[in-house]
């Protein structure tokens, strides 16, 4: 099994990663819920300006990335989403974003296009389960030179990143 920071750009079979612990980096927003859908508002007030800059440079685990983050599912459907990096443990945090530490596990990667319940499926047709207690959390995963050449605006998220375990 790979390691995630192995993962590259084009590669768009599912395929299950090895990630050592990591840290998200990034700009926060409640979403869903009773709160609406403000992630989709969040990628607009970032996209183009100097704070999509700084999450761009921050230090990656996944060369060339960018990952939307959800994570702290509450009562109401609402989930704290983070639009930034995928850093490696212990980066340091700029001032004004947020982090969220995670695991250490192993990762499902989807196809480029998949849906969430695609990832989970393909993932439990190989063995695996999603494994969220006791810190749940999924990321889209945007890969800059897919997005770069992608004619297809609409393909989002392009893949998901799901923490799984052996059934």
């Amino acid at each position: 099994m790979r390691k995630i920071s192995q993962i590259k750009s084009f590669e768009q079979d599912f395929e299950l990663f090895e990630m050592d612990a990591a840290r998200i980096i990034g700009k926060a927003v409640r979403s869903g819920g009773r709160q609406g859908r403000q992630a989709e508002l969040l990628w607009h007030e970032v996209l183009d300006t100097p704070v999509y800059d700084q999450l761009v440079a921050l230090p990656d685990v996944i060369a060339d990335s960018v990952v939307g983050a959800m994570c702290e599912e509450q009562p109401d459907g609402s989930v704290l989403y983070l639009l930034g990096a995928l850093a490696p443990a212990d980066s340091p945090v700029p001032e004004g974003l947020e982090y969220r530490d995670l695991p250490a596990g192993i990762v499902a990667r989807g196809e480029f296009g998949d849906e969430l319940t695609d990832t989970i499926r393909k993932a439990e047709e190989q063995g695996y389960t999603a494994d969220w207690p006791p810190f749940t959390w999924a990321a889209e995963l945007f890969l800059l030179p897919e997005d770069e050449q992608s004619d297809d605006t609409n393909v989002m998220p392009r893949h998901w990143l799901v923490p799984v375990k052996k059934s």
